[in-house]
This record gives C-alpha cells, sequence and structure tokens, in this order.
C-alpha cells in the first residue's frame, strides 16, 4: 500500500475545531455507529464489530479525536506518533490508522486540527485506503510538496 507523508501545515486551516473533542470510553457506541454508516457508503471497506473498532480505539498508544454535531459523530481518526528521530525523541510523524467521515464539515475541521499540529510534527503519514476519499467529497489529498511513497510518484491536488 502506498503511504502518504505530508507536513502538517500544507492541511487547509479551516475555519476552525469547534465540534472535534478527544474520545473518551464512552464514546466507543457513538464511533463504531459512524463506521458503520460510512462503511455502507462507501466501496471496499470490510464490516467490522464495535468490540474491532473499540479495541483500536482503546489501544493504550492511540488517541482518537472525533467531530460530533448535533448530538451526532459524524467523523474520528484515530492516530499515534511514530520517532522519526532516535538523537531528539522531539521529532516524530502522526500515524492514521484510520480517518472516517460523513461530511465535508467534519473533513475540514479534522483538516484544521492536523493543521494545527504543525509545531508538533513532522509529517503526517497514512495509508490510501483509510485516507483518501468520504463520501460526500471530492477531495482526496490536501496540500502541496507531499511524497507518495509507493511505487509511483505524483503531485495530488488540493482541497
Amino acid at each position: 500500500m502506498s503511504k502518504y507523508r505530508i507536513p502538517p501545515g500544507n492541511f487547509p486551516k479551516g475555519a476552525g475545531k469547534a465540534h472535534l473533542f478527544f474520545a473518551k470510553q464512552d464514546d466507543r457506541e457513538a464511533i463504531a455507529a459512524c463506521y458503520q454508516r460510512f462503511m455502507r457508503t462507501v466501496n471496499g471497506r470490510i464490516e467490522r464489530s464495535r468490540e474491532e473498532i473499540s479495541r483500536m480505539v482503546e489501544h493504550p498508544d492511540h488517541r482518537t479525536v472525533c467531530f460530533r454535531k448535533d448530538g451526532m459523530v459524524l467523523g474520528y481518526m484515530v492516530y499515534t506518533f511514530k520517532n522519526v528521530n532516535e538523537e531528539n525523541m522531539m521529532q516524530n510523524d502522526m500515524i492514521i490508522k484510520e480517518w472516517v467521515y460523513e461530511t465535508p464539515e467534519a473533513l475540514h475541521e479534522m483538516c484544521s486540527f492536523l493543521h494545527s499540529q504543525s509545531d508538533q510534527i513532522n509529517r503526517v503519514s497514512a495509508g490510501c485506503p483509510s485516507f483518501l476519499r468520504g463520501p460526500d467529497t471530492d477531495a482526496y489529498v490536501y496540500g502541496e510538496g507531499y511524497v507518495l511513497e509507493g511505487e509511483s510518484r505524483q503531485k495530488n491536488r488540493c482541497a
């Protein structure tokens, strides 16, 4: 699978992050419901049990940021950090394990979240299938100057 490595400052800054929050244990059911709705609208997604999603969200190395509007989780991003410099523990990449969004607004606020990490992380790294497409958007990859790691390199359009 190809991976994108994107400087966080290349994500759109957006209008804000008002609907974002870090998931707690009580949010597992809402996150699983979000995944189930998303899975039904996007080709190539595998049905997963609520327990599988809970294990991913509750993993001790993972963090989960969610988008909630009108009491409903409409997007989430599960990520972890990877040190990229053995001599400097403060140089990390953010590795996105899963990024699900049901609305363009959820996508834009999560992009704002990633943009805001530019002073804390080196690159955002994500595999293509879990990263590129939501049901109501034609956006694929954001910003310029990032690298497609894999068999080919290409410049991608900006959302």
